[in-house]
């Protein structure tokens, strides 16, 4: 009978150890739930957060390559520009020259005459 009763008594104390167990392993469900939503949240919002700054940096770079086009048409312009200048000096020149070596013929044969 003692046997009994203690094999009773261990049979209680495994069952209660038992329940005890499946209590802890449902609260461990229940908390794998919720990390699991809390991730499957944080990684949407990350999703997101990576798509606007996906989205911010793609505005950026054609801002940048609008401002860099621009650029090199107004260099361009300058350097037409420059061009123009640097033709037109050219011309100013020959005809100065002209003119002054004309000028000093005149001057050489007013001398001489």
């Amino acid at each position: 009978a003692a046997a009994a009763a203690a094999s009773d008594q261990t049979v209680r104390a495994l069952e209660a150890g038992n329940r005890n167990l499946e209590g802890l392993l449902c609260e461990l469900g229940v908390r794998a739930a919720e990390l699991r939503g809390i991730c499957g949240a944080a990684q949407r919002e990350g999703g997101r957060e990576a798509q606007a700054l996906k989205v911010e940096a793609g505005l950026e770079i054609e801002l940048a390559s609008e401002r860099v086009a621009s650029g090199e048409t107004e260099i361009a312009r300058c350097e037409q520009g420059h061009d123009d200048l640097q033709r037109r000096l050219a011309r100013e020149d020959a005809a100065l020259r002209t003119e002054l070596r004309q000028a000093e013929d005149l001057s050489c044969r007013e001398t001489v005459a």
